[in-house]
């Protein structure tokens, strides 16, 4: 903890930034979940919904509402062509991970793009490298080990290339039984706990999830039991701890 940014890393953060120092990205790097949207309007399985479909939608979008964002997050399979239309001035954070996991294999596990590296996404421009990954300290040793391996990769290759690391974060479990609520708080703190470790080379770790989530996960608090008011405050904090950790890295909250 405490290390300094490089320049390269430096000047990636400077770009994906606004003058403020907030990170207030588009991100529409989402594959599968655009298919869904692709195949349920044509009438289709999302399988089905041809892909060429997704690279004029991140096309048309990105000119129009990167004027209001300090940078984009794209996809390198579909969005190379909007990250060329993006308004001036815009950051680009690029996803190194292949579309969303099988939720149905246990532990999520990620891959990466066959033919995309750490130093082939710098080439196409990006500020920033993503990487998206399932975490869960509830998961097996053998499953969080692979997880731990990966993240360790990209991070040596994005130091290799003097870029900023971006590790998008969201917490799960194999069963999302009444306990989920309960163990949220606790897997998001140990997930930033574990990623900001000096071995992994993170430069920016955050589970996005938790605040799009809070007042389910509130409700979901009270339903389990947790009904008293500072209860339910002190378990909404604990599942927000990226902030001390940026802090502690010396990165602007985003």
């Amino acid at each position: 903890m405490g290390r300094s940014l490089s320049s390269g890393k430096k000047k990636g953060l400077d770009a994906v930034s606004d003058q403020r120092g907030v990170l207030a990205a588009l991100a529409i790097d989402q594959r599968g979940a655009m298919r869904e949207l692709f195949g349920k309007a044509m009438g289709i399985a999302p399988e089905d919904a041809p892909a060429e479909k997704l690279v004029p939608y991140k096309e048309a979008v990105s000119p129009t509402l990167t004027q209001h964002a300090s940078a984009i997050r794209l996809d390198a399979e579909f969005g190379l062509c909007a990250a060329n239309e993006r308004a001036s001035g815009t950051g680009l954070l690029l996803a190194y991970e292949k579309a969303a996991c099988d939720k149905k294999v246990p532990g999520r596990l990620p891959s990466l793009l066959v033919h995309r590296s750490a130093q082939r996404l710098v080439k196409a421009s990006a500020d920033c490298v993503k990487l998206l990954l399932y975490y869960s300290s509830t998961s097996s040793e053998e499953i969080n080990n692979q997880k731990h391996a990966l993240v360790k990769r990209v991070g040596a290759e994005c130091m290799a290339e003097d870029v900023l690391f971006f590790l998008e974060l969201v917490s799960y479990t194999d069963e999302l039984d009444d306990n989920f609520a309960r163990m949220t708080p606790d897997i998001v703190t140990q997930g930033i706990y574990e990623v900001s470790k000096p071995q992994y080379r993170v430069d920016v770790g955050v589970d996005v999830r938790v605040n799009h989530r809070e007042k389910a996960l509130e409700r979901g608090l009270q339903t389990a039991g947790v009904e008293n008011s500072e209860n339910v405050k002190g378990h909404l904090e604990a599942a927000v701890p990226w902030q001390t950790a940026m802090k502690e890295k010396g990165l602007a909250r985003h």
